[in-house]
């Protein structure tokens, strides 16, 4: 496409700029707005990201630059399903994590400290039901053939526009309280994106503390409900802040005034 352009430079620009969020996309305006154009930016990138050659070549690179920045535990949220081979093929599930594996083990060799490395298997609240027992059913397959692969689970995608965690409460806990020695999801470990909302009327934080989550993805909400506050303290729960998405995002206007510095003023 750059060949056929008659700016290169301004061909690079435009590829660049619908990739990523621009300035433009995000000044002055709502939250829900800027995730109207943030969202369907992972369509644009996922036929690149998920053709099995492409995903191994950045599945490496990523890994490599953790290291040169001497990080040694990675942890990566990964959708699992997506991957094509060169007949545009779904590859099989179990088959996804062999390259994963692969991909970790060539890193591994290479590295020059002990290096570990894990999934997230995340779920699309907007694409419904089906899916997320699609991401379930693909932990039960992953943990029997890689368990060394597999922490757990979370549930992703713009929070104040998407169903709650409690409309997929009876599938998550009919994993996680599966008993039969085949299902290998009892007890299984979840990591909830949620509250990531000013709003005091989503109860996506305290239905994650009640599926006994391990930490929390964004989270600031919290600040909200000073007796969650104290059960996120007592479980030990970790939350996982990232103020310049929220700004980017449109959650927070000045990093001096992010919630986080309450939370942290009050030990979580």
């Amino acid at each position: 496409m750059r060949e056929f352009s008659s700016d290169k430079k301004a061909y690079d620009e435009s590829l660049k700029n619908a990739i990523l969020l621009t300035e433009d996309e995000i000044k002055g305006k709502e939250s829900h707005d800027i995730w109207k154009g943030f969202q369907p930016k992972f369509n644009l990138v996922n036929d690149l990201g998920k053709y099995y050659k492409f995903f191994k070549i950045l599945l490496k690179s990523n890994l490599e630059e953790c290291i040169k920045q001497n990080v040694f535990i990675v942890e990566l949220r990964h959708i699992s399903g997506m991957l094509f081979d060169d007949d545009r093929n779904s590859i099989p599930f179990p088959g996804e994590l062999e390259i994963i594996e692969e991909v970790v083990e060539e890193v591994k060799k290479a590295s020059p400290h002990p290096f570990e490395f894990i999934l997230v298997i995340t779920g699309l609240k907007i694409v419904g039901v089906s899916h997320v027992n699609k991401m379930l059913d693909h932990i039960r397959q992953g943990k029997e053939k890689f368990p060394h692969l597999i922490a757990g689970f979370d549930l992703v995608n713009e929070e104040e526009f998407t169903e709650p965690i409690s409309a997929f409460m009876p599938e998550i806990l009919g994993a996680i309280e599966d008993k039969r020695a085949e299902s290998k999801t009892e007890g299984m470990q979840c990591f909830f994106h949620a509250g990531e909302t000013h709003n005091r009327n989503i109860f996506n934080l305290h239905d994650s503390v009640l599926l006994n989550t391990r930490r929390i993805g964004h989270g600031f909400q919290l600040a909200l409900f000073p007796n969650l506050i104290e059960e996120v303290k007592k479980r030990d729960i970790c939350v996982e802040v990232c103020p310049l998405s929220n700004m980017v995002l449109g959650y927070t206007l000045d990093l001096r005034t992010h919630p986080v510095r309450y939370l942290l003023n009050y030990g979580v």
